[in-house]
């Protein structure tokens, strides 16, 4: 190889090229055909932009910004088998199973219409020992099956 080969800034074949230059870094042109990495890729302090168009297939950390449409579930519902729970602006939240919530749970409005009489806000949860909890207060009253 001649010298002017081993420090040249540019590879072309056809219409693909590659270049580096201090204002674009290492750049691969390939219009018609795309580009193809074999073996390891890897990118350091870098922005990595894929375009309209393009698939990413990885582990996807890191990745923001993905369109609801971009996606192959619903990001309003959780499942596993026949269990859901979803929430909407008409329903709020819908749980389908029996449910465990740790800590404070607070309603403070209805999806449904109110009586004109006051609510309770108080629940009485009491638990005898044996597993068993029971709820009530003015209105309503139960226990966990």
């Amino acid at each position: 190889m001649t010298e002017e080969a081993l420090i040249s800034t540019e590879i072309k074949s056809g219409s693909v090229t590659a270049s580096v230059s201090p204002n674009f870094g290492f750049r691969v042109i390939s219009i018609e055909s795309g580009s193809q990495f074999s073996g390891s890729l890897f990118v350091s302090g870098g922005y990595i932009r894929v375009e309209t168009g393009s698939f990413f297939s990885g582990s996807g950390a890191g990745l923001f910004d993905i369109p609801e449409s971009a996606l192959s579930f619903k990001i309003n519902r959780i499942a596993s088998g026949s269990a859901t729970a979803s929430i909407s602006p008409d329903y709020g939240l819908r749980v389908n199973t029996f449910s465990t919530i740790s800590g404070s749970f607070i309603a403070s409005s209805s999806a449904r219409p109110i009586p004109n009489y006051d609510i309770d806000k108080v629940f009485i949860v009491t638990n005898d020992g044996s597993g068993l909890y029971n709820i009530s207060n003015g209105l309503v009253s139960g226990s966990n099956p």
